[in-house]
């Protein structure tokens, strides 16, 4: 069963990745992987580098996401036989796979997937460690090893690393040096990965991996509370979360010894946490959980050995709850296709007209990676520049906050205006035109570009009702001198 649900939905994702829409998340991977950095507002360069190197090969980067999904299956059969049994393995394994959450990362080239996989493959290698069932020392280097590959991806991962690398030595009979000296090298791996972003972050005053106040993250939001609550029901499947729930707390109840319980309670604890947390501030609820959820699902096979139409009933379930996950990939096939041919056209017949030429802005991150793609082979940005630049914000959101924009005032060696002499700083975009591209009709444009063009135009819609999209021209950008 294991092998034919493997088969079937690898050729389902490779199908939909083909022939569906470049989405705005696989777009944005693949402009930040054009675009080189230590680390990214997303998380670790590791996907950035993985697409760079695939993409190389044509589209063979849109099948990372199934072939890491395949990666991550036998992960958690590896995982699963040890601390559970081969049929629980393979049990786990066939439910993770019809989960929403983890069908909407085997689409895209994302860093989830390869950080869950190294970080069930890392457990995995602790747990022979700590059961001297090979060779403790290569146990515990490939432990190590496999956490620091995981954190080149998401950072969650370091901390997957921690807990596991401490599990060992919570009772006075693990505490051998073997062990410590394994501690100490999945410490080592960890911070030989983590000191470039460490420092990326750290010169932007981390604000990518905040992303809340102390007084933000202790004051209730009780609707973000209620998104995040649905979120993750919707993206691991009611039935499924509540039980993976139930079992996480069995386990957790009936950790007392030194066996499989508490292995699996101490590794899954940051997951539940970091699933905890994005549940209460509403974030990406059921994608922060589904690592705590892999890990507890053998787990939950054994302890449902007389109830498992529970589980066979949430998969069903799950699996009505991943079809919208497909169907939306393939149903915006040609939209941004579309889009883009409208948008070159225009930039071809305004080419001989508008001195110096458009520029292109896109309202969100998403729409300006995916348009920004489409275009890639006729428009040539500046050094350092996308192809189509976020519309003009001063909240931080996505990477696109850290790549140059047409909002950026850059040093000159003459003062831009005669009043402020003090200022050599001009916006060598002030008097260009551009191209608007957005989800809003000209009742509801945003003020950064009303306020910014003296002359704004819609010139085309694209698209069906549900996903429309509009096309402006914009005459004229102006901007405050500093």
């Amino acid at each position: 069963m294991l092998f034919l649900v493997l088969s079937g939905l690898a050729l389902l994702r490779v199908w939909a990745v083909l022939w569906g829409e470049v989405g705005g998340a696989n777009a944005y991977y693949r402009l930040c992987a054009g675009l080189p950095a230590p680390a990214y507002f997303d998380g670790p360069a590791g996907t950035a580098m993985l697409v760079r190197v695939f993409s190389g090969m044509g589209d063979a980067w849109l099948l990372l996401g199934p072939l890491w999904a395949v990666a991550a299956t036998l992960a958690l059969v590896h995982f699963g036989s040890r601390v559970a049994d081969p049929r629980g393995a393979a049990g786990a394994a066939v439910v993770m796979n019809v989960l929403p959450a983890f069908n909407a990362e085997a689409l895209v080239a994302g860093p989830v997937l390869p950080a869950l996989t190294f970080s069930l493959l890392g457990a995995s290698f602790v747990w022979d460690a700590s059961r001297g069932q090979s060779p403790r020392i290569f146990s515990w280097f490939a432990a190590g090893t496999a956490f620091a590959g995981g954190a080149l991806f998401a950072y969650w991962a370091a901390l997957f690393g921690l807990a596991a690398g401490l599990v060992p030595l919570a009772r006075p009979s693990g505490r051998r040096m073997e062990n410590f000296a394994g501690l100490a090298w999945i410490v080592i791996a960890l911070a030989g990965v983590l000191r470039a972003p460490w420092i990326w972050n750290a010169e932007r005053e981390f604000i990518p991996v905040a992303g809340w106040t102390l007084r933000g993250l202790i004051q209730p939001d009780w609707p973000a509370l209620g998104a995040g609550l649905v979120d993750f029901l919707a993206g691991i499947s009611p039935v499924i979360a509540i039980t993976a729930c139930v079992v996480f707390v069995r386990v957790v109840a009936g950790c007392r010894g030194a066996g499989p319980a508490g292995f699996v309670a101490a590794v899954a604890a940051p997951g539940v946490l970091l699933g905890g947390l994005a549940v209460y501030r509403g974030w990406d609820a059921g994608i922060a959980a589904l690592p705590a959820v892999a890990l507890v699902l053998p787990s939950a096979w054994v302890a449902l050995e007389r109830g498992r139409a529970i589980l066979w009933a949430g998969a069903a379930l799950a699996v009505a709850f991943s079809v919208p996950v497909y169907t939306g990939i393939v149903r915006g096939n040609g939209l941004m296709a579309e889009t883009a041919a409208h948008v070159l056209a225009l930039d071809d017949s305004l080419s001989g007209e508008i001195p110096g030429g458009l520029f292109h802005i896109a309202g969100d991150a998403g729409l300006a990676a995916s348009l920004g793609y489409q275009i890639r082979n006729a428009i040539v940005p500046p050094e350092g520049h996308p192809p189509v630049y976020e519309l003009e914000s001063q909240a931080i959101t996505s990477q696109f906050a850290y790549w140059p924009s047409y909002a950026d005032f850059v040093e000159a060696v003459r003062p831009s205006d005669e009043f402020f002499t003090e200022s050599k700083a001009g916006n060598p975009f002030e008097g260009h035109s551009a191209v608007y591209v957005g989800r809003e009709g000209p009742a509801g444009l945003p003020q950064a570009v009303k306020g910014a063009f003296s002359d704004v135009q819609i010139v085309r819609e694209a698209g069906p009702p549900e996903d429309r999209l509009y096309i402006y021209l914009c005459l004229d950008y102006q901007t405050m001198p500093l």
